[in-house]
């Protein structure tokens, strides 16, 4: 829930409505709507409220934080099948570093099924194992996943409430921001687009709206961008 600015040819604007249901957090991408003949700003679906600028405000009932590439080891018995590997018999559960995770946020290189609020997955039985241990057995599972999660007993803020105006970044620049989809893959200089969710990803979805000059990491959990 950050949005940090590094560089812009020009100054923030502040003088345009909100529309009041729209809820959002900084470093989501706003976009125009009319209602009852008033031009307001609402999150930007990428394509029929096309992308006007990004937001520098918060308007949420929730605190949302991201989790970039969280390490799971999860131990199982194995069967061998034959061609060298193992694969689980039974299903297996394994604890995620988080609780309350948002469901379409998540991505592994797994197949899991996921319990969204106990931030608890199970990997179904005949997975093949790939996890081996210090003498070279295999003896279970690694994990690797991202995913959004909703920060537990912290109600969410709102900065446009007293005025009813929300400022926006609309001038080329370089900004940084957690608010990205962590269920595709950022590579430098690769073209990024507004998500249906307001959110930064590198999937096509109408115009392009700038490039990746800074990729995510477990250690630098944000993404910076050139914002065309």
């Amino acid at each position: 829930m950050s949005l940090t600015l590094l560089m812009t040819s020009g100054m923030p604007f502040g003088t345009l409505p909100v529309d009041p249901s729209a809820v959002f957090e900084p470093g989501m991408i706003g976009g125009l709507i009319d209602i009852g003949g008033v031009t307001m700003v609402t999150v930007s679906d990428g394509v029929s409220i096309p992308p006007f600028g990004i937001i520098d405000d918060i308007n949420t009932s929730a605190f949302r934080r991201p989790v970039i590439d969280d390490t799971v080891i999860i131990p199982s018995p194995g069967v061998q099948t034959g061609y060298g590997g193992y694969v689980s018999p039974v299903p297996v559960q394994g604890i995620l570093r988080e609780t309350n995770i948002i469901p379409e946020s998540f991505a592994g290189d797994l197949p899991v099924k996921i319990n969204a609020q106990h931030g608890t997955v199970v990997i179904p039985a005949g997975t093949q194992l790939n996890h081996k241990n210090s003498n070279g057995e295999y003896d279970g599972f690694e994990l690797i996943c991202s995913y959004q999660y909703m920060v537990p007993d912290m109600p969410g803020d709102s900065s446009v409430a007293a005025t009813g105006l929300i400022t926006l970044h609309l001038f080329r620049g370089m900004f940084s921001t957690d608010m990205f989809d962590t269920t595709v893959d950022y590579l430098l200089n690769a073209p990024i687009y507004t998500g249906q969710d307001g959110k930064i990803t590198t999937k096509v979805n109408g115009p392009i709206v700038g490039m990746v000059i800074g990729t995510p990491s477990t250690l630098q959990g944000e993404l910076t961008f050139l914002w065309l």
